[in-house]
């Protein structure tokens, strides 16, 4: 760490919260090799030396007398004071001291000393070390000003504003922090209003001094108030949310036209001003400004030049971005939750792993918290008029837009993303519980498609069982049978219903135990529906199937020949052992009335 940093960060060290804060600061810094380091020593112990000689109490108030008193003598000629090595030690000092003295002994004795500062800084001959320190001073003297005359408060204010466009890193660094801490102090106060509007005006000139140039062309040079732009930006990334109402609206409609730039540099830093309004608890926007930034961001998504780190920031902007203006207003945010989620499908596709899992996440707190009740209700309920035969009053609701998009995430082919998909899907059908049964009809069924897939190339079948106990939870077993028959029949001498099979190994997730079940155990759920209908069916289909294997027997001991038959014996007792597990699963849920009256039928 450099000495300008030591010096600037000494106010916030636990060792010089001591009694005598010189004699703190002599023992930090007498033996550094810094020749700067030597300086603020030298002025320090000159100082104390001198209030020991008078008798004075070694106290901040002394201190600050002392020093205010030197600092005030040697800023009268502002072109030698610049240059004394001696001025930023003191500056150094003084914003060390000023947190220490009672805001009412500034208030009434720091009035001239806040008047010389200006002065100093306006040489523009101050090494790095005695501006960050000046910007220290400067704010702690706004911070404990009255806040009631801005005229009398605006002369500082300006300077500190003015810094946060500085060529220098560590400058702009340091008045960022005092902008934000100054904004802090001006909350419920008079001059709120008038400081946020600076800020706006300041961000309006260099917009019209850059004006449509990108801030980094193609030729390397940077156009007059472009990079002052990203520089205000960058500041405003930690106050946006202090400034006033009206002036956060302003700088938001602007933030539109720089994302239309369609420039990396710009986009990050207008998404790091964007993330920091939606994670304050604060209301000083207007909720549609918003949503539309964050609309506007959806082009960026699909560039080819977007990296990981910046699909992952967008991903995560969306998320908390599109809860909180839900939050504010829900009625213009459904609107564009297909867009959002559009988006956010573009960067699952990414491939990026990051980008992946942050997308992810998004698209799974989106559809926990945005996505209610009353937003079902309206998509089934125009569902329910084209199967009444009714009249739909518009075309695909917004939830069906939502339910088709989710869906189409099935289609990547990346294998990768098949896991991160499940897990986006069983969100979904768990929000939508029964209404499942009519939204997500086809997801279940290109879900069943899976199944199909080679083990090589198809290494998430758990997640995919996983995904569909989450569509039999939300439906019901019944209303899922329908969706998906339990085809135990063998169709082409191998493959009975691929995705409901497997000797009757095939696990779904009960939701209600946490454990993986086979799927003849969810069944009985049936019973408690009024559908014994479907296991006197089974009961049915068992004595085929057991006739037919007789048969088959019967054939090969009459003949040598080989029996041209596609259901051949090997598939049909896969078939007859499937539902004889069905069997062995239902009948403890019958009585012996019913038991007896399927035995008569069959």
């Amino acid at each position: 760490m450099d000495m300008e940093m030591e010096i600037a960060e000494i106010p916030e060290r636990k060792e010089f919260f001591g009694e005598d804060i010189a004699a703190d600061i002599l023992v930090q810094f007498q033996n550094s090799p810094q020749e700067e380091n030597h300086n603020i020593c030298a002025v320090v112990g000159a100082i104390s030396q001198a209030l020991n000689e008078q008798g004075l109490a070694l106290t901040p108030v002394a201190y600050f007398a002392a020093a205010a008193s030197s600092f005030m003598r040697l800023s009268v000629d502002p072109s030698t004071a610049s240059g004394d090595a001696d001025v930023p030690a003191i500056l150094s000092f003084l914003s060390i001291i000023l947190p220490r003295v009672p805001p009412a002994v500034l208030k009434s004795k720091g009035g001239v000393f806040s008047e010389s500062l200006p002065r100093v800084l306006g040489s523009g001959s101050l090494p790095v070390g005695g501006v960050k320190a000046a910007l220290k001073c400067i704010s702690h003297m706004l911070v404990i000003d009255d806040k009631f005359n801005w005229s009398s408060t605006f002369p500082l204010y300006a300077i500190l504003l003015n810094y946060i466009t500085d060529n220098d890193h560590k400058v702009r660094k340091q008045s960022s922090v005092c902008l934000h801490d100054v904004l802090e102090s001006f909350q419920g106060s008079a001059v709120l209003v008038s400081a946020s509007e600076e800020i706006m005006r300041s961000f309006e000139r260099f917009l019209l001094l850059g004006g449509s140039n990108p801030p980094i062309p193609a030729a390397g040079k940077e156009s007059k108030g472009a990079r002052e732009i990203l520089y205000i930006l960058d500041a405003l990334k930690d106050s946006i949310y202090l400034i006033s109402m009206r002036s956060t609206n302003a700088i938001l409609k602007y933030c539109k036209c720089l994302l239309d730039m369609r420039q990396s540099s710009v986009t990050r830093s207008v998404m790091d001003i964007l993330q920091t309004l939606c994670s304050r608890q604060t209301s000083n926007y207007s909720p549609e400004l918003l949503l539309d930034l964050l609309c506007s961001l959806a082009p960026s998504v699909s560039e080819k030049e977007s990296s990981a780190d910046s699909m992952a920031s967008t991903a995560r902007l969306l998320n908390v971005g599109t809860n909180r203006v839900f939050s504010l207003n829900r009625k213009i945010c459904i609107v564009k939750l297909p867009i959002i989620f559009n988006s956010l499908g573009e960067i699952m596709a990414s491939e990026y792993e990051e980008a992946i899992y942050s997308a992810t996440l998004a698209l799974k707190n989106i559809i926990s918290s945005c996505i209610d009740e009353n937003l079902i209700k309206q998509g089934v309920e125009q569902m329910t008029l084209d199967t009444d035969g009714g009249i739909r009053k518009s075309g695909p609701t917004i939830i069906e837009k939502i339910c088709a998009i989710i869906d189409g995430f099935l289609d990547f082919r990346y294998s990768a993303l098949w896991d991160s998909t499940f897990q986006v899907i069983s969100t979904a059908f768990d929000k939508l519980g029964g209404y499942s049964a009519q939204l997500m009809v086809g997801t279940v069924r290109n879900l069943a498609d899976f199944q199909n897939l080679p083990n090589d190339e198809f290494s998430y079948r758990k997640q995919l069982y996983e995904c569909l106990g989450s569509a039999l939870g939300a439906m019901g077993a019944e209303k899922f049978l329908t969706v998906l028959p339990l085809n135990l029949e063998p169709d082409d001498g191998s493959h009975s219903n691929a995705c409901l099979t497997e000797r009757g190994h095939f696990s779904l997730l009960n939701k209600s135990r946490g454990l993986f079940i086979p799927v003849v155990t969810a069944v009985p759920l049936l019973l408690e529906n009024n559908s014994k209908e479907f296991l006197q069916e089974n009961m049915i289909e068992l004595l085929k199937v057991t006739r037919q294997i007789v048969k088959v027997k019967e054939s090969k001991e009459s003949s040598s020949m080989e029996i041209d038959d596609p259901f051949d014996e090997s598939s049909l007792t896969r078939s007859r052992a499937l539902r004889l597990d069905l069997a062995v699963q239902l009948l403890p849920g019958l009585d012996k009335e019913e038991i007896d009256s399927y035995s008569v039928q069959i």
